[in-house]
């Protein structure tokens, strides 16, 4: 579906209007991680692949989602910083893509974490803390809109967004400006159905529960490389939400980047198959688990593992009696017929 919004001068509007830009505040984590600073966890997006830059003041970045809390205090994103920009970076929340926006944050460049080449897709979270409370209406629609005010005299220097397709976040999706208009269609085509990285934490009474932990996968525990095994689970979500699965084919207990996501979403409690594609590489025993998420982007915890299997493919050449086969060729014609045996053949498998 193509949306698209009149962006209004959005990214000169915010400096000349009422709206105070406030800085970011330095806060402490509690020991539960769905806690800071006695805030819930409402709506949150983490699975991420690699990160969008914002390389001129034309372009914006922006992500809706669907509060079920009644008051957001914070937002994280999962930033990375490229070079050296100058200036600084402003969040603003809206209720309407065209508005000036509800609130806005201002943090400084310099507090955006560096883009290492091992972790350059990855960043880290960045919090953007309000100095108040912002009142907002459990299901109704709300955009994170991120705006550049830096020097890009040098487009090696920016800021990235990181994120995910296949539509990790299904309240919401990305959304971009593009000289001064709003689109939730991926401008160059590359990827479907883009989420950015994202958390919200406020106060109210919290509707949503995470999945239970997904029935330990079900399917083959002897396996040769290189073949493709269908594994089998279900998870059930407490709030009759649907789910989707990630699983984990190493042990690491990771999401598998490239072959662990599933694309579609599944009813609470129905059983999904997914195959491992490409198989295993290598010999040995492998761990499978698998993990669900819900529509708010709720994750339950990691299955029970299941232990795998895999081993080379079982080939062998009886030189004893493939000599004597040689030796013995109107027995070796009899077993031809009976066994359909190609005359070439000289290795059986088992």
């Amino acid at each position: 579906m193509n949306k698209r919004i009149l962006c209004l001068g959005i990214v000169s509007m915010f400096l000349v209007t009422g709206v105070t830009n406030l800085s970011a505040m330095e806060i402490k984590i509690n020991s539960d991680l769905n806690i800071v600073n006695d805030l819930q966890l409402d709506q949150q997006q983490t699975s991420f692949w690699e990160g969008w830059g914002i390389s001129s003041t034309d372009h914006a970045w922006g992500q809706s989602f669907v509060p079920t809390l009644e008051k957001i205090s914070l937002i994280k994103l999962r930033l990375s910083r490229d070079g050296n920009p100058k200036g600084e970076l402003v969040l603003l929340l809206c209720n309407h893509l065209e508005n000036i926006g509800l609130i806005s944050v201002t943090v400084p460049m310099d507090t955006i974490p560096l883009a290492e080449h091992e972790n350059y897709n990855k960043g880290d979270w960045v919090d953007f803390r309000f100095n108040e409370d912002l009142n907002v209406n459990p299901g109704q629609v709300y955009y994170i809109a991120l705006i550049p005010n830096y020097d890009f005299s040098d487009c090696d220097n920016h800021i990235a967004f990181a994120g995910d397709d296949y539509n990790p976040y299904p309240r919401g999706c990305a959304w971009y400006c593009y000289f001064g208009e709003w689109t939730d269609e991926e401008p160059h085509g590359y990827y479907n159905n883009l989420d950015f990285c994202f958390k919200t934490y406020g106060i109210g009474d919290i509707n949503n529960r995470q999945p239970q932990k997904p029935a330990k996968p079900e399917g083959t525990t002897n396996g040769t490389i290189g073949i493709e095994y269908t594994y089998s689970t279900f998870a059930i979500e407490p709030d009759g939400e649907k789910v989707k699965y990630g699983w984990d084919w190493d042990g690491d207990e990771e999401v598998d980047t490239d072959t662990g996501w599933m694309v579609d979403w599944h009813d609470s409690g129905e059983t999904v198959t997914f195959k491992n594609y490409g198989g295993w590489a290598s010999s040995g025993n492998y761990i499978v688990r698998v993990i669900a998420i819900d529509e708010n982007g709720w994750k339950s915890e990691w299955s029970d593992a299941l232990t795998v299997n895999i081993s080379k493919s079982k080939v062998f050449n009886h030189s004893f009696f493939l000599c004597f086969l040689q030796q013995h060729p109107t027995f070796y014609q009899l077993l031809q017929r009976f066994f359909n045996i190609s005359k070439t053949n000289s290795l059986f498998l088992i």
